[in-house]
């Protein structure tokens, strides 16, 4: 009988232990999702759907966020000082200064997913070729040339998957 309230006692501890380890790393992943979702100005709901279209083209989570981070902080350069990365955009999109201190000015209250979204959709518009493109997102955030695709005509994949994603998810 011992031995039986022995094993029990210490099935009890492992699983109070295991139980909470899980519940610490779910906390310390909410956490994590949420400062994420803050780096790219969006929801924590809305970020999940992000990172699943992003991901679709190699852009895990983690990476979403940086680039959502880079972009902004490239923008906000831009704003403040009037130099930076976004003076590429800016002279492709052949935008005078204070054309392109207006428009860096209304990107920094924008998603990341919104600036990448209008981004394409105006060089688009502007026949700007995908070399150019792919440049100007290189020096915008590492790596967010790959979601290019994701955002052309006007966005149509992102809002496909991110649905495609909310429909799961409900």
């Amino acid at each position: 009988a011992g031995a039986a309230i022995l094993k029990t006692a210490v099935a009890a501890a492992a699983l109070a232990a295991a139980v909470s380890t899980m519940v610490i790393s779910s906390a310390n992943g909410r956490r994590e999702l949420e400062l994420l979702a803050k780096q790219a100005k969006t929801s924590a709901q809305d970020f999940q759907a992000l990172s699943f279209a992003t991901s679709r083209y190699g852009v895990n989570a983690e990476q979403i966020g940086d680039i959502s981070k880079d972009i902004s902080d490239k923008i906000g350069e831009f704003a403040t000082a009037g130099t930076g990365a976004f003076q590429d955009y800016a002279d492709v999109m052949k935008l005078t200064k204070e054309e392109a201190r207006l428009l860096s000015h209304e990107f920094l209250g924008m998603s990341s997913q919104e600036v990448l979204g209008k981004m394409v959709s105006s060089m688009e518009g502007a026949n700007v070729s995908a070399d150019q493109m792919l440049t100007l997102f290189e020096a915008l955030g590492n790596d967010s040339s790959k979601l290019i695709p994701l955002f052309k005509g006007n966005s149509k994949e992102l809002l496909e998957l991110k649905k495609r994603f909310n429909d799961v998810n409900d």
